[in-house]
């Protein structure tokens, strides 16, 4: 059990603004530069895992209003999350076309586990 993971939505709202202003590459670097950061302070440890996790964030996801933070503001905010923790991650971005739209999805790897992951969509950018 991890209770700090329920402090989650305040980095959220912090890399909501921060991708409204910047933009959603910007907030990946940010959260790949914060998170590296962490790491060097206190190193690696054993692997956090999704289903570590699953029961927590589900009610962290249901906390917070989806229009206040989006798949890429979770994901990033995992990122360092798991950087406290000691766990290495990414943050993929992925795209799918459905009825001539553009669609875009955010998840996090780690440990070649996905978190928030939708096998819909196919991965275009990834950090880490």
């Amino acid at each position: 059990m991890y209770p700090s993971i329920f402090l989650l939505p305040v980095p959220m709202i912090g890399l909501a603004a921060y991708n409204h202003i910047n933009g959603p590459m910007q907030t990946i670097r940010l959260s790949d530069h914060i998170s590296q950061k962490i790491l060097n302070i206190v190193g690696t440890s054993r692997p956090i895992l999704p289903n570590d996790v699953g029961s927590e964030l589900s009610v962290v996801n249901r906390l917070m209003p989806h229009r206040l933070a989006a798949c890429l503001e979770l994901s990033c905010a995992m990122q360092i999350w798991l950087a406290l923790h000691g766990n290495r991650s990414r943050v993929v971005v992925g795209k799918r076309v459905e009825n001539s739209q553009f669609l875009a999805h955010a998840w996090l790897e780690t440990s070649n586990q996905p978190f928030f992951f939708d096998d819909r969509f196919v991965p275009i950018v990834e950090n880490g």
